[in-house]
This record gives C-alpha cells, sequence and structure tokens, in this order.
C-alpha cells in the first residue's frame, strides 16, 4: 500500500497566448506496488492506484486575474519503473505512468470572486502519459 501525489507545471495556448498565463495539476491518491524480488541494487516494480485530481489555470488579461480550477477523480493510474536502493530506506530510478480521470467539479473566479461554480455536465474521460523520476522513502 503507498500514497502518491505529483504536482505538474503547465501552460495552455488554447485559453491565454501570454506569459500571464499559469497553470497545474495536482493529483494525491492512494495504491500499491509489486516489486520483483532482486537480489542486487536494481528492483523492476510495477503499480495501479486511485485518487483525486485538480487542474488550476490563472491568466490577467484587461479583466483582471481569472482562475479557473477544474476538480475530479483518477479513475485508475498505471506505472512501472526501475528502483536504484541508494539505502534500505530510499529508493529512486526512472517510471513511466499512464492514467484516467474525470472532472467533475469547475469554478471560475475573477479577482478572487466565484463568478461560476458547479458540476460539470459533460463529463469525459482524459488520460495522462508521463515518464519521470521518483523518489521512494520505505518508512
Amino acid at each position: 500500500m503507498e500514497l502518491h501525489g505529483q504536482y505538474g507545471i503547465g501552460r495552455y495556448p488554447s485559453l491565454c497566448t501570454d506569459e500571464t498565463c499559469r497553470g497545474g495539476v495536482l493529483r494525491l491518491g492512494v495504491g500499491f506496488s509489486y516489486h520483483v524480488p532482486s537480489e542486487n541494487l536494481w528492483s523492476p516494480w510495477v503499480g495501479a492506484g486511485l485518487g483525486f485530481e485538480r487542474l488550476k489555470t490563472e491568466f490577467e488579461n484587461h479583466s483582471g486575474k481569472t482562475t479557473v480550477t477544474d476538480s475530479g477523480i483518477e479513475l485508475l493510474n498505471l506505472q512501472a519503473g526501475i528502483d536504484l536502493a541508494l539505502s534500505d530506506v530510499v529508493r529512486v530510478g526512472p517510471y513511466f505512468s499512464a492514467a484516467a480521470g474525470m472532472y467533475l467539479r469547475s469554478t471560475l473566479r475573477r479577482d478572487g470572486q466565484d463568478v461560476l461554480s458547479g458540476d460539470i455536465e459533460q463529463k469525459t474521460v482524459h488520460f495522462w502519459f508521463q515518464p519521470g523520476v521518483r523518489v521512494q522513502f520505505r518508512l
């Protein structure tokens, strides 16, 4: 059993085209991973989980500062990688993950005030594909 969290920084050219636009994705969840037993420092692993995600985009224009926040569930994420044991507690290594999620709620704020907030009517499944490096602390 494990807890996982990720934060990704993004730009969204479909919403805005200048440098005043920024955003990020926060993903938090629970899951499990299986490490193939190994006698050496390298250990391959696979994992799966589910969780919560939030996509937040901020931009400024002549109307002021606008923030759009979409939040929902991560239906499933699958991961695979290989870890290098730096100690009995710390492991690090490359990984790849694929996830499917669905945003359920959206909020639009302008200059700190809610303009619109509510459930998303036409919910669709979206996907994330991500390579990276992970650090694991075994407690």
